[in-house]
């Protein structure tokens, strides 16, 4: 069950890989990523890919760190989903249900452990951002 969350995991992914690197080769064919960074400045990553208006480096790495802490939470959610149907279908077999409550427990505590995360990191990129933005 895990290794079939993870091959579709990191199928999704590499679509999205795939039609971010068309997107960046439509800019200028001859130039390199290199030429492209330097043309559009280490902090102003949009402008260098042709993605319109330029945009921070930070919000870029927050934007990353969402989609990666919400991936996580789903991951967490269907671990636990699995945890209730094991447990339903146990039949009485205590072996089984030992094995649903521990995989129950694991996801709960990871879920907890994620959204913990998710609001530190949301805290202090907010608190960089606005430190050194809105100086």
């Amino acid at each position: 069950m895990a290794m079939i969350l993870f091959t579709l995991a990191v199928v999704s992914l590499g679509g999205n890989l795939i039609a971010v690197n068309q997107a960046a080769a439509q800019d200028d064919p001859p130039a390199t990523w290199l030429e492209r960074a330097q043309r559009g400045g280490l902090d102003k990553v949009g402008q260098a890919y042709g993605g319109g208006e330029p945009k921070d480096v930070r919000l870029i790495v927050a934007l990353i760190i969402n989609i990666i802490l919400s991936f996580l939470g789903i991951l967490a959610l269907v671990l636990i989903f699995y945890a209730g149907f094991k447990w339903m279908t146990a039949g009485g077999n205590e072996d089984s249900v030992a094995t649903a409550k521990k995989i129950l427990i694991a996801g709960v505590i990871g879920l907890v452990i994620i959204l913990a995360s998710w609001g530190l990191t949301t805290y202090v990129l907010e608190a960089l951002i606005n430190v050194t933005v809105n100086k």
